[in-house]
This record gives structure tokens, C-alpha cells and sequence, in this order.
């Protein structure tokens, strides 16, 4: 009889959320979203520094609530857009496509969200 590992230890079973992006200036790339909350700007203190001019210093916020997670805008001036509406604050779902600036993001959400301790 063959166990569990001998099986599935090939597979990554691992629970976790990211954004796949896609940006004119800088390529393609993914940010990790396990560790929380995400800041997103040119502002070398954010989490993920876009160094794109269409960003704000300190555009965007996701962190998670319990089992979702959010993304919130944090005043910038040129807003973000999830699936093309303009928003300030929403809740994230798999594949949703924000845009901050010229950057497009995909939101993987193939985790689950943790309660904060």
C-alpha cells in the first residue's frame, strides 16, 4: 500500500493568494499576498515599489479580513479599477483584474484568508 506521500508528495498543496502583473514599465511579475497587509506604491517604505509615475507615493492597501481579501485605494490620484469600475474599496475574487497606473494585476485567489492573531 502506497502513503500519502509516496502519492501526493510530488504536489504543492500549499493554500496562497498572489497577483499575477503585468506593467509596460517593469515587466512581468507576481507579488506573494501571505504576508499582510500589501502596500502598493513608488514610496520605497510599501511592500511592492512600482516605480511607475502614474502610481501615487502610497497608492494601494490588500490585506485580509477573516477568509477574503480587500483591496483599498489610499487616496491616490489616479484611483485604482477592478474589472474596469472604479473603485475604493472591494473585496478581491479569483481572476478579478485590478489596474494600478499602467500595471495590471490578476488576483490568484487560490487561498484561503487567516484570521490575524
Amino acid at each position: 500500500m502506497l502513503d500519502r506521500d509516496q502519492v501526493f508528495g510530488h504536489l504543492d498543496f500549499s493554500l496562497r493568494s498572489y497577483f499575477e502583473c503585468n506593467s509596460k514599465v517593469l515587466g512581468r511579475f507576481t507579488i506573494d499576498l501571505n504576508e499582510e497587509p500589501v502596500t502598493i506604491g513608488r514610496n520605497k517604505k510599501c511592500s511592492v515599489v512600482l516605480d511607475d509615475e502614474s502610481i501615487s507615493w502610497e497608492h494601494a492597501q490588500v490585506f485580509c479580513d477573516g477568509e477574503e481579501y480587500y483591496i483599498e485605494d489610499l487616496g491616490s490620484t489616479n484611483g485604482i479599477r477592478l474589472n474596469n469600475v472604479k473603485i475604493v474599496k472591494s473585496v478581491l475574487h479569483h481572476l478579478d483584474h485590478v489596474r494600478i497606473g499602467e500595471t495590471e494585476l490578476v488576483f490568484m485567489g487560490n487561498g484561503v484568508g487567516h484570521r490575524r492573531s
